[in-house]
């Protein structure tokens, strides 16, 4: 290892720095829908110093020592910045450089922290690194080629989408952190993968592949103002519920859980 034979001052530390992967336990719980572990005021306004502070629209001034994976005017967030001094005589090997799956990783939570504008410009900007001109698209390098932990960037699909399930409860939740008058997104699932809709405060659910069962469906809030007339059906079929509203949204409880499928979609308007 990088150890230190000087316990009081040891080097290869991150000192005094602003670190992008600080909430990386957060990040998890996050992604898994385990809620925040932290105060929700702390978390944002951490994630906020790290776009201040590690995002470079330019990498031109960073001297990466050791290994480069972006250099010259490209877009980056570096994993250590020292702007406001505290750098150790000696600090750790990686500060200077970029690393994708920790730019995902954390671009993936500003996301989910209101600052969905700031982790959608992560990503493009990461994404413009790997543009198939300069780089290999399919090929994020990291410590090597095919490297696992830019798979990270996988998280903000169900993150953005707000597509969450429960196989346990047959819970189903689509909730999207992008307010768009026709928003579309693909959703996966052990079961099955597919797409969805919501248009006209509509929801369509259209399995390409396997089944989903639903009993608990939570919706939007913009779904709040049709509840009385709210619909649901499959195929032709109607399926009586009942309503719950939410400060999230609303809840339509299914006496009997339903089953949709690639021959049955389920569609949810008013």
């Amino acid at each position: 290892g990088y150890g230190s034979k000087d316990t009081v001052y040891p080097v290869f530390q991150i000192g005094g720095g602003c670190f992008v992967d600080q909430l990386i336990g957060q990040h998890a719980a996050t992604v898994a829908g385990l809620g925040n572990l932290l105060d929700p005021e702390h978390i944002r306004k951490t994630l906020a110093s790290i776009h201040r502070y590690n995002s470079r629209a330019s990498l031109a001034r960073v001297a990466m020592v050791q290994r480069v994976y972006a250099l010259n005017n490209e877009p980056g967030l570096i994993i250590c910045d020292y702007n406001k001094g505290g750098q150790p005589t000696v600090p750790f090997f990686y500060c200077s450089e970029v690393w994708t799956g920790l730019e995902y990783s954390v671009a993936v939570l500003m996301m989910t922290h209101g600052m969905v504008e700031e982790g959608i410009e992560i990503y493009r900007n990461t994404r413009s690194r790997y543009d198939g001109e300069n780089r290999n698209p399919y090929d994020e390098s990291e410590y090597g080629r095919h490297y696992t932990r830019p798979m990270a960037s996988w998280a903000a699909i169900p993150m953005l989408s707000g597509f969450r399930y429960n196989a346990r409860t047959h819970s189903l939740a689509i909730q999207p952190l992008i307010n768009h008058p026709n928003f579309q997104s693909f959703w996966s699932m052990p079961t099955a993968w597919g797409s969805f809709q919501i248009s006209d405060h509509a929801l369509t659910l259209t399995p390409a592949v396997g089944s989903i069962t639903i009993q608990l469906l939570t919706l939007p809030p913009a779904f709040a103002s049709d509840l009385p007339n709210l619909n649901v059906r499959i195929k032709r079929k109607t399926i009586p519920h009942t309503a719950t509203p939410s400060p999230d949204g609303i809840t339509l409880h299914f006496a009997t859980p339903i089953e949709t499928n690639p021959d049955n979609h389920l569609l949810v308007q008013a």
